[in-house]
């Protein structure tokens, strides 16, 4: 399964290990890391591997209450498991909490991918973090500021972050191409609130400049 668009290949899954029995993943209830989950799905169907669980965990920010992190990603996983009818090897998720700076998130995301790998025997524990907008680098909201920084995470743990080399335009052609743009409106990326975006945040202007909507679809 090797994912192209403008130039641009992604062959991770193609490479992903067939011996990999038990994956964690960071879930955010955003588009990279419920593409990641997607994919890995519809990689464990096409290789009838019915050995093979999944262990997503997410956390979320006790600090802003208009943020649910656990619901969005619970829909995602719900959408997935029927559009897929692959029902039986996502386990049910694990939350941890965290309190906004997002470099304590972080830590948490470090703390919560070691968990996966000493709780659950996890081989591989995937996070989904893309590059940012060439002509708009991350202001300090995000875990990782600079781009550079994202691109040495993957020639240091290639199996981990998927989306390092590439972009949210990336991202945004591969829902198009598997037509699973229904599962792009159920996530979420502003920073702001889960339910109505705030249009103004880094994530919600990255979102439309991908996408050329907000959540939801909101234009």
């Amino acid at each position: 399964m090797i994912l192209e668009h403008d130039g641009q290949s992604v062959d991770f899954y193609d490479k992903f290990p067939r011996t990999a029995k038990n994956i964690g993943i960071s879930l955010s209830g955003g588009l990279d890391s419920s593409l990641i989950l997607y994919l890995l799905v519809k990689m464990i169907q096409e290789r009838s591997d019915d050995e093979v669980t999944i262990y997503p965990i997410v956390c979320y920010d006790v600090d802003n209450e208009s943020i649910d992190e656990p619901y969005t990603v619970q829909r995602i996983i719900n959408w997935i498991e029927d559009y897929t009818g692959m029902d039986e090897i996502i386990a049910p998720i694990s939350v941890t909490p965290y309190s906004h700076p997002s470099s304590e998130k972080r830590d948490v995301i470090k703390a919560n991918m070691l968990y996966l790998q000493q709780r659950f025997d996890c081989e591989f524990t995937l996070t989904g973090i893309s590059l940012g907008m060439p002509e708009a680098p991350r202001t300090g909201e995000a875990p990782w500021s600079a781009d550079s920084d994202i691109l040495r995470l993957h020639d240091l743990h290639p199996h981990r972050f998927p989306w390092s080399t590439v972009n949210k335009k990336f991202i945004s052609a591969q829902y198009k191409k598997l037509g699973i743009e229904e599962l792009a409106t159920l996530t979420n990326s502003c920073t702001v609130s889960s339910t109505t975006p705030c249009k103004v945040c880094w994530w919600c202007e990255e979102r439309y400049w991908a996408f050329n909507s907000f959540d939801g679809g909101v234009q």
